[in-house]
């Protein structure tokens, strides 16, 4: 519905495009001549068709958005398609188009603006795209219509609320998980592929498989049954793992958020249990599960997470008894290194407990003195302490 300031200058503006006929006429009438009647000859077909834009039914116009997906990973090219169907095929001399999307929190809102011309054409579409748009949700809610003349005596408007949404999750990189050790008959989750059974602890043998390696073979057995024998090998099972991700405020952040990414893909590709527990202005708690349903669980909290924990790392982790659990095999995800920190999750680690500090770091970032102390008491406090920048993902897991 149209402002009432917005309607009131409208009239106002087209009481003074008939007052401006009129004056036109008039001056036409009693100066005479040549000249004054090709200037009112000249100026009547611009407002004639003023005149017929007033009354152009703009709120008939039919819009629509067209999103080739509903979701990306940062990085991906956004793309959408505005649509218009005209009510009538008169000659529409521009139409401005401006298609609203939110903003997201922590990000920058953006839109898709163009001007057309489409003269006498009934249907208009036209694309715009972005690039690198950040991680996060976003809502696409109106598409805002303006139409007028040339010498904008008229311009009418109209906004069309269409609320589509789409989601950005953040990038990663592809990386090979590899637990801190490996493990037999702990955790949840059985390796994947046979090719990942221990091949030096042999439990019993069994009939030849299509499939088994001619390594595998038990030539004894094989002789004795007069029928092909393979050993059979205890399975390696993968590790359970939690991620504890701290969002104290960093320049930092964003790469925490795309190694953990990393850390989720790789991890579910390998077969593996993870979860995460997450710090901020809120507390999110996501339990240790598998599959592509857990990865997508996980990435679209990555997507809308942002750095706004208030309070400190170190007095949160004491509150999480859960923690003390024996067993479990936990990474700390954080951007800041500090000495109480350190020390709560020593105290994890003697309760039998595999234990990461990776600290994050951009690729120019250097390592403060402090910082280098830290990692190395960490690590003469048993823990896996490591610095990672964003070229060195890959190897975070090497041993």
């Amino acid at each position: 519905m149209m402002h009432p300031m917005k309607r009131t200058i409208s009239v106002l503006k087209f009481i003074g495009l008939i007052g401006l006929v009129a004056a036109s006429f008039s001056f036409a009438m009693f100066q005479g001549g040549f000249v004054s009647w090709f200037l009112f000859g000249s100026f009547l077909p611009i407002a004639f068709y003023s005149i017929l834009l007033n009354f152009y039914p703009i709120k008939r116009i039919s819009i629509k958005r067209v999103l080739d997906k509903t979701e990306y990973v940062n990085g991906e090219m956004v793309s959408v398609k505005i649509h218009i169907t005209l009510p009538y095929r008169i000659p529409l001399v521009y139409l401005f188009i401006k298609d609203e999307v939110s903003e997201r929190s922590g990000g920058l809102p953006f839109s898709g603006t163009t001007v057309s011309f489409p003269l006498f054409s009934k249907e208009r579409t036209f694309t715009y795209h972005h690039n690198l748009l950040p991680r996060g949700e976003y809502t696409f809610h109106k598409i805002r219509i303006q139409m007028g003349d040339l010498l904008g005596l008229t311009r009418k408007e109209v906004v069309v609320e269409q609320l589509e949404k789409i989601i950005v999750y953040p990038a990663y990189i592809e990386m090979k998980y590899d637990p801190f050790k490996t493990l037999f008959e702990s955790g949840m989750t059985a390796a994947k592929d046979v090719a990942q059974r221990d091949s030096t602890m042999a439990i019993s043998t069994r009939t030849y498989q299509s499939g088994d390696r001619f390594s595998w073979i038990h030539w004894k057995q094989t002789a004795r049954k007069n029928e092909i024998m393979t050993k059979e090998f205890e399975q390696r099972q993968s590790q359970d793992v939690l991620l504890i991700l701290d969002r104290t405020p960093s320049p930092s952040f964003e790469l925490a958020v795309k190694f953990t990414a990393s850390i989720v893909r790789s991890a579910v590709k390998a077969g593996t249990n993870i979860g995460l527990l997450s710090y901020g202005a809120e507390r999110q708690y996501f339990p240790v599960q598998g599959g592509e349903a857990q990865l997508r669980t996980l990435n679209y909290h990555l997507a809308t997470v942002n750095d706004d924990l208030n309070h400190d790392f170190h007095k949160i982790l004491e509150t999480e008894i859960f923690l003390k659990k024996p067993g479990q095999t936990m990474i700390f995800l954080v951007c800041q290194l500090r000495k109480e920190v350190i020390e709560k999750i020593t105290d994890l680690c003697t309760r039998n407990n595999e234990i990461g500090i990776f600290l994050i770091k951009s690729r120019l970032e250097k390592v403060k003195p402090e910082e280098a102390a830290l990692l190395e008491y960490a690590k003469g406090k048993g823990l896996n302490a490591k610095v990672v920048r964003e070229s060195d993902f890959t190897k975070a897991f090497e041993r």
